[in-house]
Order: C-alpha cells, then structure tokens, then sequence
C-alpha cells in the first residue's frame, strides 16, 4: 500500500481577520449561530483538502481562484487557490456574501 503525503490547508491573515470580525459580530446576536457557522466553516474549508477531494468549489470572481459557498444557512463563501499538482488549498477570504466582492475586499 502506498503512502499518500495528507494535503495541506492554509489560511490567510486576512482570511482569519474577516473571520474573527464576523464571527464577533454575530456572537454579540446570537453565540450559538455564531458557533454553528464556526464550525461549518471549518468543515468546509476541511472538505477542500479531503481525499479524495469532494469538493472544488465554482471558478472564482478573480483569476485563479476559485469559490466555495459555505451552506444555506451560513452565509459566508470561501475565496481559495488550489495547487493542482499537490491539492494544497490556501483561503484568501472568508467573505460575507452580501459584500462586493471583489470591490469591499479592502474594507
């Protein structure tokens, strides 16, 4: 049986600010749909490194990268690359889908 090397997953500082912002924000709502979205979240971002890959996301708004809405009931997409020879992903963004992405990426 062969080893398979486990892909990798990272994220971007700015990716973990919008996050953390976000989640701060609808923690002082509601901390249990702000833990429910969390680990959603987490899930799907996990999903992107699963093997085999389930999950590949639509192409992205910006050349290169590629998107992955989260759910229904969470209302955040994913902004990833993947390299396509290992299917090491790294999140750029954890963009709130009502912003204009691109445009409010730097506010």
């Amino acid at each position: 049986m062969s080893e398979t090397k486990s892909r990798q997953l990272d994220w971007h500082p700015d990716a973990i600010a919008e996050l953390a912002k976000s989640l701060a924000w609808y923690a002082r709502l509601n901390p249990a749909a702000a833990n429910r979205m969390h680990k959603a979240i987490k899930e799907a971002a996990q999903s992107l490194v699963a093997s085999p890959i389930a999950v590949s996301g639509r192409p992205g708004v910006v050349a290169g990268t590629r998107e992955l809405p989260v759910g229904r009931r969470v209302p955040f997409t994913l902004i990833f690359e993947r390299n396509s020879r290992t299917g090491d992903c790294t999140i750029f963004h954890c963009m709130h889908q009502r912003r204009n992405y691109p445009s409010d990426e730097n506010e």
